[in-house]
Protein backbone atom coordinates (compact mmCIF):
# COMPACT_ATOMS: atom_id res chain seq x y z
CA UNK A 1 0.00 0.00 0.00
CA UNK A 2 1.67 3.03 -0.83
CA UNK A 3 1.27 6.35 0.89
CA UNK A 4 -0.50 4.74 3.70
CA UNK A 5 1.90 4.94 6.97
CA UNK A 6 2.42 1.85 8.96
CA UNK A 7 0.97 1.40 12.58
CA UNK A 8 3.99 1.97 15.05
CA UNK A 9 3.95 -1.22 16.04
CA UNK A 10 5.05 -2.82 12.76
CA UNK A 11 7.97 0.20 12.52
CA UNK A 12 11.45 -1.36 12.60
CA UNK A 13 12.31 -0.09 16.10
CA UNK A 14 15.67 -0.58 17.06
CA UNK A 15 16.55 -3.69 19.13
CA UNK A 16 17.59 -3.12 22.83
CA UNK A 17 19.49 -5.42 25.26
CA UNK A 18 16.15 -6.52 26.58
CA UNK A 19 15.14 -8.50 23.78
CA UNK A 20 17.99 -10.17 23.42
CA UNK A 21 19.61 -11.94 26.61
CA UNK A 22 23.30 -12.65 27.44
CA UNK A 23 23.84 -15.97 25.62
CA UNK A 24 25.52 -18.94 27.70
CA UNK A 25 28.91 -19.66 27.16
CA UNK A 26 27.70 -22.94 25.01
CA UNK A 27 26.34 -20.34 22.53
CA UNK A 28 28.96 -17.83 22.88
CA UNK A 29 31.59 -20.55 22.47
CA UNK A 30 29.27 -21.65 19.37
CA UNK A 31 29.15 -18.96 17.91
CA UNK A 32 33.00 -17.89 17.42
CA UNK A 33 33.14 -15.00 20.01
CA UNK A 34 35.51 -16.53 22.98
CA UNK A 35 36.06 -13.41 25.15
CA UNK A 36 37.22 -9.73 25.23
CA UNK A 37 37.68 -7.71 21.85
CA UNK A 38 40.98 -8.09 21.12
CA UNK A 39 41.65 -12.03 22.82
CA UNK A 40 42.34 -14.77 20.52
CA UNK A 41 40.60 -18.46 21.54
CA UNK A 42 44.46 -19.96 21.32
CA UNK A 43 46.17 -17.43 22.81
CA UNK A 44 45.74 -15.88 26.11
CA UNK A 45 47.66 -12.40 25.16
CA UNK A 46 48.16 -11.26 29.05
CA UNK A 47 50.08 -14.05 30.33
CA UNK A 48 52.06 -14.57 26.99
CA UNK A 49 52.90 -10.79 27.40
CA UNK A 50 53.98 -11.33 31.11
CA UNK A 51 56.06 -14.41 29.91
CA UNK A 52 57.83 -12.49 27.37
CA UNK A 53 59.16 -10.08 29.91
CA UNK A 54 60.05 -12.19 32.48
CA UNK A 55 61.91 -14.67 30.11
CA UNK A 56 63.64 -11.26 28.00
CA UNK A 57 64.21 -9.39 31.50
CA UNK A 58 66.47 -12.78 32.96
CA UNK A 59 68.05 -14.59 30.09
CA UNK A 60 68.84 -11.57 27.98
CA UNK A 61 70.96 -10.75 30.69
CA UNK A 62 72.50 -14.13 31.81
CA UNK A 63 73.23 -14.81 28.03
CA UNK A 64 74.96 -11.47 28.13
CA UNK A 65 77.11 -12.61 31.02
CA UNK A 66 77.73 -15.84 29.30
CA UNK A 67 78.98 -14.28 26.24
CA UNK A 68 81.63 -11.32 27.13
CA UNK A 69 82.58 -12.87 30.43
CA UNK A 70 86.59 -11.90 30.12
CA UNK A 71 86.03 -10.93 26.37
CA UNK A 72 84.76 -14.40 25.19
CA UNK A 73 82.02 -16.96 26.16
CA UNK A 74 82.49 -18.65 29.31
CA UNK A 75 82.30 -22.18 28.02
CA UNK A 76 85.22 -21.65 25.61
CA UNK A 77 87.26 -20.78 28.83
CA UNK A 78 88.22 -23.36 31.26
CA UNK A 79 86.56 -24.55 34.45
CA UNK A 80 82.94 -24.93 34.55
CA UNK A 81 81.41 -21.77 35.29
CA UNK A 82 79.06 -21.50 32.03
CA UNK A 83 76.74 -23.87 33.77
CA UNK A 84 75.39 -21.20 36.53
CA UNK A 85 74.01 -18.77 33.43
CA UNK A 86 73.04 -22.24 31.87
CA UNK A 87 71.09 -22.79 34.86
CA UNK A 88 69.62 -19.52 35.02
CA UNK A 89 68.22 -19.62 31.24
CA UNK A 90 66.75 -22.90 32.13
CA UNK A 91 65.13 -21.78 34.87
CA UNK A 92 63.77 -18.85 33.23
CA UNK A 93 61.75 -20.78 30.58
CA UNK A 94 60.56 -23.20 32.67
CA UNK A 95 58.98 -20.20 34.96
CA UNK A 96 58.45 -18.52 31.85
CA UNK A 97 56.52 -21.90 30.46
CA UNK A 98 54.68 -21.51 34.13
CA UNK A 99 53.75 -18.14 33.27
CA UNK A 100 52.20 -18.57 29.67
CA UNK A 101 50.56 -21.32 30.39
CA UNK A 102 49.13 -20.51 33.67
CA UNK A 103 45.38 -19.42 32.63
CA UNK A 104 44.66 -22.13 30.18
CA UNK A 105 42.08 -24.91 30.42
CA UNK A 106 43.54 -27.50 28.92
CA UNK A 107 46.18 -28.57 28.38
CA UNK A 108 46.93 -28.39 24.53
CA UNK A 109 46.70 -24.39 25.27
CA UNK A 110 49.37 -24.41 27.44
CA UNK A 111 51.19 -26.21 24.70
CA UNK A 112 50.42 -23.70 22.20
CA UNK A 113 51.05 -21.00 24.84
CA UNK A 114 54.64 -22.30 25.81
CA UNK A 115 55.14 -22.49 21.51
CA UNK A 116 54.31 -19.01 21.36
CA UNK A 117 57.14 -17.78 23.98
CA UNK A 118 59.87 -20.15 23.34
CA UNK A 119 60.41 -20.24 19.60
CA UNK A 120 60.61 -16.04 19.64
CA UNK A 121 62.68 -15.75 22.66
CA UNK A 122 65.09 -18.31 21.76
CA UNK A 123 65.44 -17.71 18.14
CA UNK A 124 66.15 -13.68 18.99
CA UNK A 125 68.55 -15.05 21.78
CA UNK A 126 70.49 -16.84 19.05
CA UNK A 127 70.22 -14.65 16.32
CA UNK A 128 72.08 -12.49 19.12
CA UNK A 129 74.98 -14.69 19.77
CA UNK A 130 75.44 -14.90 15.57
CA UNK A 131 75.38 -11.21 15.85
CA UNK A 132 77.91 -11.36 18.19
CA UNK A 133 79.94 -13.77 16.70
CA UNK A 134 80.04 -11.94 12.99
CA UNK A 135 80.89 -8.73 14.82
CA UNK A 136 83.89 -10.35 16.47
CA UNK A 137 84.74 -12.11 13.64
CA UNK A 138 84.53 -15.36 15.22
CA UNK A 139 83.94 -18.17 13.10
CA UNK A 140 80.64 -20.42 13.47
CA UNK A 141 82.04 -24.09 13.71
CA UNK A 142 79.49 -26.99 13.26
CA UNK A 143 79.37 -27.96 17.03
CA UNK A 144 78.79 -23.86 17.78
CA UNK A 145 76.05 -24.79 15.60
CA UNK A 146 74.67 -28.36 16.90
CA UNK A 147 74.58 -26.31 20.31
CA UNK A 148 72.25 -23.58 19.22
CA UNK A 149 69.91 -26.34 18.17
CA UNK A 150 70.25 -28.02 20.94
CA UNK A 151 69.22 -24.72 22.96
CA UNK A 152 66.82 -24.12 20.29
CA UNK A 153 64.75 -27.63 20.92
CA UNK A 154 65.70 -27.88 25.13
CA UNK A 155 63.94 -23.87 25.27
CA UNK A 156 60.73 -25.73 23.73
CA UNK A 157 60.89 -28.53 26.14
CA UNK A 158 61.13 -26.98 28.93
CA UNK A 159 58.58 -24.26 28.44
CA UNK A 160 55.89 -26.62 27.67
CA UNK A 161 56.64 -29.13 30.90
CA UNK A 162 56.63 -25.48 32.63
CA UNK A 163 53.54 -24.42 30.98
CA UNK A 164 51.64 -27.65 32.14
CA UNK A 165 52.84 -27.56 35.27
CA UNK A 166 52.45 -23.85 35.54
CA UNK A 167 48.36 -24.69 34.13
CA UNK A 168 48.54 -27.89 36.84
CA UNK A 169 49.21 -25.29 39.46
CA UNK A 170 46.43 -22.56 38.59
CA UNK A 171 43.82 -25.13 38.15
CA UNK A 172 44.73 -27.10 41.66
CA UNK A 173 44.04 -23.38 43.20
CA UNK A 174 41.28 -22.80 41.59
CA UNK A 175 39.74 -26.36 42.78
CA UNK A 176 40.94 -25.78 46.19
CA UNK A 177 39.33 -21.90 46.61
CA UNK A 178 35.98 -22.81 44.74
CA UNK A 179 33.52 -23.11 47.28
CA UNK A 180 31.68 -26.67 48.27
CA UNK A 181 27.95 -26.94 48.20
CA UNK A 182 28.45 -27.79 52.12
CA UNK A 183 30.44 -25.10 52.78
CA UNK A 184 27.44 -22.68 50.58
CA UNK A 185 25.35 -24.03 52.29
CA UNK A 186 26.41 -23.48 55.65
CA UNK A 187 26.70 -19.51 54.39
CA UNK A 188 23.44 -19.65 53.78
CA UNK A 189 22.28 -21.12 57.05
CA UNK A 190 24.64 -18.51 59.35
CA UNK A 191 23.73 -15.35 57.15
CA UNK A 192 19.96 -16.26 58.06
CA UNK A 193 19.07 -16.50 54.60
Amino acid sequence: MVGVPRPASDAAAPVTPAQHPPQSEAEVSASGDHGPPGTHPWIHFRSLSDAYLFTFIISGPATLWESLWRGRPMIDQPGNLWIVPTVIVILTFLVGGAIAGRRRQRPMGAVIQALALSIPVATVLILIDVARRLIVNIPMFTPVIELWIDAFVGAIIIAVLGALGGRWLHLRRRRRSAPTMGTTLSRYARDGG
